[in-house]
């Protein structure tokens, strides 16, 4: 199970609208992070430009997010690497049932089938 974890250091970023050549840290930072993923190619200046936005909309493109090209709270989160947790899977194995003399009795009028083990009744099903 993959969890991410982020810690938004930007708690108004649902309400920050971006147009182009609009400047902020903010937009460096993406621009950095968008430089480690192999999707902007120019040095990280802050400014909203068209090469921001065209590498925002690859990423949204490769991350299976709507391809707006806008910086939207998710497309920043998806920017960051997720942290990794490991939760192991604990199932408890299941006893086998064994019978060592099994027998079976079906009984027509009670509609009624009983598996014995041995002359001990061990299982019993009943048709209503």
């Amino acid at each position: 199970m993959q969890i991410r974890i982020i810690h938004l250091p930007y708690r108004r970023l649902s309400v920050v609208n971006f147009t182009e050549n609009d400047r902020h840290t903010l937009i460096g930072e993406i621009q950095k992070l968008l430089t480690e993923q192999g999707l902007y190619h120019s040095a990280p200046h802050g400014f909203y430009d068209a090469n921001t936005i065209e590498a925002v909309n690859r990423f949204q493109e490769a991350n299976g997010l709507s391809a707006t090209g806008e910086l939207t709270p998710i497309t920043y989160c998806r920017l960051h690497k997720a942290a990794v947790t490991q939760i192991p899977t604990i199932s408890k194995p299941k006893k086998p049932q064994t019978v060592q003399r099994a027998n079976l009795l079906i009984t027509k009028s009670t509609r009624q089938l009983t598996l014995f083990n041995g002359n001990t009744p061990f299982n019993r099903h009943q048709n209503h």
